[in-house]
């Protein structure tokens, strides 16, 4: 079933199948996104763009917005095929991009002066709040778990301390989230260059095999830092091991001193006195 379809078949009968089968497609598909009519008109900008686009550099994208009488704040277009994308009023006019989900999501968090996601304008359209759409999507872009085997040998040599390029409000605010994962007892937050796959590396030291709601605490460094790349691996992966010997954990996991008995009826004793 094809996108289009699936989101019109959603509209007539929201059921939980139905919403699952749009999510996935969703999740699948790729996008045709409008930039500013400048881009067409200045070549300096146009140069600028098509770099800015190539490097992955989505923040100052002159991406197309719009405002309705009826729809509060800004309004993305997005469209799901070039026949959606070809209902737009002068579509010609505008130059045009086209995102996986991945890239469209990404688009998404860096720009802040979109308030609203609005699939197909023209068409059977399907509208998100901002917020809602990357609440909602969230565990569909999460950093990649790193197996051991796929960990690269420039990776450690290139890795570097990240609780200063974090920052002490997000590590204070990494710590309080990992007191809901007791059995965590340490994590490392490492980053590497730039233009290496991945900016953020957070290492998790935990007393059972890998959870899927440890991708959480990734998810909420990256958020927390803007950034759009990260990933994800255990002190149980050997590769990781000859590196840690060389930074400190941004997090271990509080001790609890548990009272003997004997200090118990020490202290039973003093309360009778």
């Amino acid at each position: 079933m094809r996108l289009e379809q699936s989101i019109a078949q959603f509209k007539a009968n929201p059921s939980s199948e139905n919403s699952q089968e749009l999510l996935t497609l969703l999740k699948e598909s790729h996008y045709f996104i409008l930039l500013h009519p400048a881009v067409f008109q200045d070549s300096l900008i146009r140069q600028q763009v098509e770099k800015q686009i190539q490097q992955k550099k989505l923040e100052n994208l002159p991406i197309l917005m719009f405002h309705t009488k009826t729809q509060a704040g800004s309004i993305f277009p997005v469209f799901t095929s070039l026949e959606e994308l070809h209902k737009f009023p002068n579509q010609s006019s505008y130059p045009q991009i086209e995102v996986d989900f991945r890239g469209l999501y990404e688009l998404i968090q860096v720009h802040p002066t979109i308030e609203n996601i609005m699939l197909n304008p023209e068409g059977d359209s399907l509208a998100f709040p901002r917020q809602q759409f990357l609440d909602r999507f969230s565990s569909a872009v999460q950093g990649q778990l790193i197996e051991a085997h796929e960990f690269p040998s420039e990776f450690k040599a290139n890795l570097e301390q990240g609780v200063r390029k974090a920052g002490t409000k997000v590590i204070k605010a990494l710590n309080k989230s990992a007191l809901h994962y007791p059995e965590i007892s340490k994590i490392w937050v490492l980053r590497q260059p730039e233009e290496e796959k991945f900016s953020w590396l957070l290492v998790l030291e935990s007393e059972i095999p890998p959870q899927q709601a440890h991708g959480n605490l990734l998810q909420e460094l990256l958020v927390q830092t803007n950034s759009l790349s990260g990933a994800m691996c255990y002190t149980s992966y050997s590769p990781i091991l000859e590196v840690l010997d060389n930074f400190q954990p941004a997090y271990v996991r509080p001790y609890k001193r548990v009272a003997t008995s004997s200090k118990k009826e020490k202290n039973k004793a003093k309360k009778k006195k």
